[in-house]
């Protein structure tokens, strides 16, 4: 008997978890919406990033690349926030803007240097219409985001890619074939990590 009690206990327990999980997904999806930033290196997870950041401009003021801008699309839950636009102004992560924040909205623990992926158009890829180019590829240099194929064909290797925008920002097509795309980072992802 004590055996089945524990069995439900521990059903209950899981039930409640998986609840919990739930509503913390669904507030981060209201809080946050579907369309990320790129936040600057070491950005907490977003819906905790909105509520932290003191929006003060601190992180931007000290990024010697003046890569950090503040958002002002229109978006009432993240305005005046820092983000990246690396395809105009890569992020070369000297971490300046880490050291400088006050609030702790940004905060890099050195487990992780991605603040996005870059993503290749291969439609308005120079050289997947079969132009000899890879400008992306040195631009890329020993990141190893960007590797070679068929060629001269470049492919994303997301694992190895950081998002800094070096090789978007090299582009020449127009519209650019590279694109940086945010990296999702929740509350949820940031509470598994932590228990590993």
């Amino acid at each position: 008997m004590e055996q089945m009690a524990l069995n439900r206990r521990q059903v209950f327990i899981k039930l409640k978890e998986k609840t919990l999980r739930l509503g913390i997904q669904e507030t981060e999806r209201l809080l946050v919406g579907d369309d990320l930033p790129v936040r600057p290196p070491g950005a907490i997870p977003e819906a905790e990033f909105l509520m932290t950041c003191r929006r003060c401009g601190t992180c931007a003021w000290t990024c010697p690349r003046q890569a950090i801008r503040w958002e002002q699309d229109g978006r009432w839950r993240s305005w005046g926030t820092p983000v990246l636009y690396p395809v105009e102004n890569p992020c070369d992560f000297c971490l300046q803007c880490v050291n400088a924040c006050p609030s702790g909205a940004l905060n890099y623990d050195g487990s992780t240097g991605k603040i996005g992926v870059a993503v290749l158009n291969r439609d308005l890829c120079l050289a997947w219409q079969g132009v000899i180019c890879g400008l992306c590829r040195t631009a890329c240099g020993k990141q190893g985001g960007i590797a070679l194929v068929e060629g001269q064909k470049p492919v994303v290797q997301p694992g190895k890619c950081t998002g800094c925008g070096r090789c978007a920002s090299r582009c020449v097509t127009l519209p650019n074939a590279i694109a940086i795309q945010a990296v999702e980072r929740t509350i949820l992802d940031q509470g598994e990590n932590s228990h590993a």
